[in-house]
């Protein structure tokens, strides 16, 4: 595997990985999002709120459920593609970081998600 490969896992098998995951992604995001001064038509803000379940991605609007939330399969697969396809690298640019930056902050995830799943039986319904 090279330096920047994007890794990945089975987030249908990994019911916590995928949880610590999102978690983890979501305090970057977070922070990336700040950075960029929480400007609402960035893709950095986007994500921010789809990992936080904000916004749009909530998951009820008006005590109803919203069709718009993601689950954290989804967003995972969404966020790998945006990763392997540059995405975000204009934005993460403007601010001091680098697409190499994130995909190593991510695979750190992965790699934990990797290894909490390793002495655990997910059920799959």
């Amino acid at each position: 595997m090279s330096k920047n490969e994007v890794k990945e896992f089975n987030v249908f098998g990994n019911v916590y990985g995928v949880s610590l995951w999102r978690s983890g992604m979501s305090v970057i995001f977070d922070m990336l999002d700040d950075q960029a001064g929480n400007k609402e038509n960035s893709e950095l803000h986007e994500y921010k709120q789809a990992l936080n379940q904000e916004g749009e991605y909530s998951l009820k609007i008006n005590g109803k459920f919203n069709p718009n939330s993601i689950s954290s399969s989804e967003l995972f697969n969404d966020f790998v593609t945006d990763l392997k396809d540059n995405f975000l690298n204009e934005e993460l640019e403007q601010i001091g970081f680098s697409k190499e930056w994130l995909t190593a902050e991510h695979n750190k995830l992965v790699e934990i998600a990797i290894n909490l799943n390793k002495n655990r039986v997910e059920i799959e319904l």
